[in-house]
């Protein structure tokens, strides 16, 4: 298969380079962003996909669109969550702290109980939050949170959102310093902790 031939068309190329840039936008996002009409985007990525440049994922009712053996399928996973803003934004108000009550998000994010826990059902299904008990209370807590942040670090310029960038910053400083790293692991009073790390960083919401 000669892909510079198949890529040879400026639209169709444009399109391949976007997707690469731009892993898991959804059929009508890639539209509106690429400014492309949907119906010549369709012809488009029916092409590419049948040349298995591309490959079409479902998720959540959106066909979502990668470059071949460039996102292997844990990463294609978070990247349809992190996609989605009412739940990216759960999950970023988890980072500090990393275990938080249902009253905790509803306050950080001004929704109703029973919208956050809608969304927090659909990451615990999905396998990127899990439920813990703390004094016989039910709170949540991210699982597998480095392979998050691994993610977010990648692809933070293709979410276009300011509150990753912030994420982002803070996890390379907690990763380059350990002062920061020794706070987070050997002082045992949370509330300390959470209190040392709002004077060192800003909190993304309150910025």
């Amino acid at each position: 298969m000669d892909v510079n031939k198949i890529l040879e068309l400026e639209t169709r190329r444009k399109i391949y380079n976007y997707i690469l840039e731009y892993p898991g936008l959804h059929f009508r996002e890639l539209s509106r962003k690429m400014k492309i009409p949907k119906s010549t985007l369709k012809y488009h990525l029916k092409y590419l996909k049948k040349r298995e440049l591309i490959v079409e994922t479902y998720s959540d009712k959106y066909s979502r669109y990668y470059v071949s053996k460039k996102v292997g399928n844990d990463t294609k996973k978070i990247l349809e969550i992190i996609r989605q803003d009412s739940l990216r934004r759960i999950i970023l108000s988890m980072k500090i702290p990393n275990i938080v009550t249902l009253e905790y998000l509803t306050h950080e994010l001004d929704r109703s109980p029973s919208t956050i826990s809608h969304h927090l059902k659909k990451l615990i299904d999905e396998d990127i939050v899990e439920r813990v008990k703390v004094k016989n209370q039910v709170n949540f807590r991210l699982k597998n949170e480095q392979k998050l942040y691994d993610v977010f670090i990648q692809y933070n310029k293709s979410l276009l959102d300011e509150l990753v960038g912030a994420l982002v910053d803070w996890i390379t400083q907690i990763r380059t310093d350990p002062s920061f790293y020794d706070l987070i692991h050997h002082i045992q009073d949370t509330e300390a902790v959470i209190r040392g790390l709002y004077l060192m960083f800003p909190h993304p919401y309150h910025a």
